[in-house]
This record gives structure tokens, sequence and C-alpha cells, in this order.
């Protein structure tokens, strides 16, 4: 098989900050696969940022690539080119910014005009107590604007549905914590010109995936948490005791919305059109479980690639906002002890299986029986801490792997093998735990016989 070289390596796109994302061994995953892919699919099941499908697809396979999480397909929808013509790169991008209908902005103008002064003074406690006071839809700060009052009384009555008529969904939401004033309104500004433009003609769905996904890479690239991701904001007293996070504060909140996501959209067009692949790839937004029952739906199968999550760390509770981002619905968000979570989650995030010591058992059997009816390869990656006690604990062993392997596919070889990479965990207070460190492994389930 044809290995990716460094320079190679690097015009993969790298979408978002992604935990567990495998851009550091990616080409030992592509060498490992090398003897099990024939003339068929490689089924990314867990496909994430997209970087392993990517991969797949660079070196010339064809490529299932899988993720509940919607983000997920919508930006694997766009590097691996879906419904693409080459015509499509050709669009003016001024088109986002074209009769645009900014009406919240004069809303928010005062607020917005107070968070400019206080960022230009770096004037830390002004600017933390104005989000402290921005009224937000859940919570109850009391404001005079009848507008912004009018707004939450119809989010009330519309949870689920979308908000792209009568509400601006960041601004209410997220603003101040996750992300700054000005920079939410900007957020619902493209997101609902993006959705005109798509319901107009004005843009095809791929382009439409592309903006999108350049929209998801601003707001990872802008949001002011530990590690990019969405678990929570930077608590405003932790900013006020410590100078770094005070300076990423305003490292995250001077960044133009507008500036960015075009840089972002002109940098993946470019790269797109270097990227030449094959035409026949697939994506999918399912669960495993939907997989599989729909799996004779889908072509002949050579090589299954699986990076579930296998501590009690939920995905979803990591990137809940870009969920929302991508259906612009309205929340019913988790109430816990009476108070509206830290995180902002919404109450329906999804929980995988691969997360519960209970479930995690059952659902790697189904893997492996999924790996026994398409008569495929599985590469399963996994990681093995080094010191459980202070890190995230496996819901599963290898050891007990192994047993299920004997169980469902005895037929199977189940090779080990160590990559080249350690990396720290994070504890279950989303921090760096220190004394704890993982080898990164690839656990090989291959077929001895290929009709059995």
């Amino acid at each position: 098989m044809e290995q990716l070289e460094i320079n190679q390596i690097s015009a993969l796109a790298k979408p978002m900050q992604y935990l567990g994302a495998k851009n550091r061994v990616i080409d030992l995953i592509l060498s490992e696969s090398e003897k099990y892919i024939e003339t068929g699919y490689v089924l990314d099941l867990f496909s994430g940022s997209s970087i392993v499908s990517q991969a797949y697809s660079y070196i010339g396979k064809n490529v299932i690539s899988n993720d509940v999480q919607k983000f997920s397909g919508i930006i694997s929808k766009t590097f691996l080119k879906i419904d693409f013509e080459p015509s499509f790169l050709d669009f003016p991008l001024d088109v986002l910014f074209k009769n645009s209908d900014n009406k919240y902005h004069g809303i928010y103008k005062n607020w917005i005009k107070k968070e400019e002064n206080y960022l230009q003074k770096a004037d830390t406690k002004s600017l933390l107590n104005l989000y402290k006071n921005f009224p937000l839809i859940w919570n109850g700060k009391k404001n005079n604007s009848d507008e912004i009052n009018n707004i939450f009384s119809k989010m009330a009555t519309h949870l689920n549905k979308p908000a792209f008529k009568f509400a601006p969904l960041f601004t209410t939401i997220y603003a101040g914590t996750y992300f700054g004033i000005k920079q939410s309104i900007q957020i619902d500004n493209h997101r609902r010109r993006l959705e005109e433009l798509l319901n107009n003609n004005e843009i095809n769905s791929w382009q439409y995936n592309l903006i999108l996904t350049s929209l998801i890479s601003v707001i990872s690239q802008i949001v002011n948490s530990a590690g990019k991701h969405f678990a929570q904001p930077i608590k405003f007293e932790n900013i006020l005791k410590n100078d770094l996070l005070e300076s990423r504060l305003y490292k995250n909140r001077l960044i133009d919305i507008d500036t960015a996501l075009l840089e972002n959209i002109t940098s993946n067009i470019a790269l797109i059109k270097n990227n030449i692949l094959p035409t026949n790839n697939i994506v999918l937004s399912k669960t495993m479980e939907s997989v599989i029952s729909d799996i004779n739906e889908l072509p002949n199968i050579d090589l299954i690639y699986a990076d579930p999550p296998y501590t009690a760390q939920q995905y979803s509770r990591f990137y809940h906002i870009p969920e929302i981002l991508i259906d612009y619905k309205i929340p019913e968000l988790q109430i816990h002890r009476d108070k509206v979570t830290t995180g902002l989650y919404p109450s329906d995030k999804f929980k995988s299986r691969f997360c519960s010591m209970i479930k995690a058992p059952e659902a790697f059997s189904d893997l492996l029986k999924l790996t026994k009816k398409t008569k495929s390869t599985l590469l399963l990656s996994y990681s093995k801490s080094l010191s459980e006690d202070n890190g995230n604990k496996r819901m599963i062993t290898i050891e007990q792997l192994e047993k299920l392997k004997e169980k469902i596919i005895p037929n199977y070889q189940m090779q080990v093998v160590e990559l080249d990479l350690k990396y720290k965990q994070l504890n279950n207070q989303y921090a760096i735990n220190q004394k704890t460190e993982s080898i990164e492994v690839l656990i090989v389930f291959s077929k001895n016989n290929i009709n059995q």
C-alpha cells in the first residue's frame, strides 16, 4: 500500500481539536492495514473528525465514513467530496455577507459596545461582570428589552424546533461563556444566512457542507475552554486567578468570526483542489447498531477500523455545541441539582454503550459480530493506561476482549500492536493528569479463513 509522506499527512484536513484524534499515528495505522485491504471498502465506524477516513481515501481506498455525531458527517462529506464536482469550488465567497439579515445585532448593540470597550482596555473584571449580567435563556438575568424577552418567550414554547426564524440561538445560550457576545451574534448570523442560501438554491449541498465545516472549525478555534472542546467553558473565577487563562480569554475573544470564516473556507478550498480522491466514498451518520442492522445495504467491506470510546467519558458532552450548530434546534438543557449544568448540555445528548462498564462488553461483542458477518478484518484502536488508578479506567480490558474473540470469532487471530506514541490522559475534571501516560495500540482481529 502506498504510504503517506510527511508533506501528504500535513495536507489532510484537521478541521477541529478532537479528543483521541489519530493525526500522529495515521501512517502507522495505514501501514498495519496494508495486507488486509483488497478491492473492498474500509469502514471507519467511529470517524470523529474524519482524519482516518481522509487518509484511507487519500491513498486511493474507497471509504465508508460513519459517526453518530452529525457534525462528523458534515465534515466527512466535505473532505471525502460527497456529491462534489470541481466546478463547485468556484463560487463568490461574499455571498455569505451579501444581503445578510443581521437584525439581532441592533437588539444587542449596547452589550456589544461595552464588550468591545472592555476588550480594548483589557478590563477583565468589567468584562466578566458584563458576561455575568448578560441575559440568557437559562440564567434568569433581568433586562429591560422587550425584544429579548419576546425572543425568550418564543424559545420556551418552541423547544426542539428550528430557531432560524425567531431566535439567535448561540447568543441566547452560549454568549459570554463559550463565546463572546459579538462572536455569538456573528455565529448566529452566518448559520441563519447559510440556511437561507441553501433554501434559495444559491449554493448546493456540497458548498453548504463546506461552509458549515468551516464554521465548525472557527467555533473550535475561538471557544474559551480547556483543550478547545466543549465540555464546559473556563470558569470566571479561574480566569481572575490565572494569568494564562486571562491571556487565553483575550486571544479567543479578539478573533473576528467574519475574517476567520473567510480564511478557513479559502484554506479548505485550496486543500480540496489538490486532493484527488476516489468518487465512491460513502458517508453515514448512524449508531453502530444502525450500521449493523443495515449492513446488507452496504458494499463489500475488507476492513473495519474502529476507534470507539473506551472510558466513561461520553464524546457527546465534549461536542454537543457543534451538534447544536448543525441542527440549530432549541435544546432542552440538562438540569442537575435544580441548576443548568456548567457545560449547558442538552438533555437528550447521545450516550454510547462503549462508555458503560455494564454495557461495554455487549457493545464490543456486537462489533466482533459485525466483523464476522462482513468477513472482514477489524483494526481496533485502543490505549493501555500505565496507571489506571490516576487516569480514566477502561470499560473493558484487553483480556476481556480476547475472551470475547474466542467466543464470537474463534478462528480469527488477535494481535496487539504497540504504536510508537504515548500521550497524557484527561481525568474526570478535564484537566491534564500528569501522573498518567497511556500507550496507543492497535488490536488486530484478522481472518485465518475467509470462508469461516
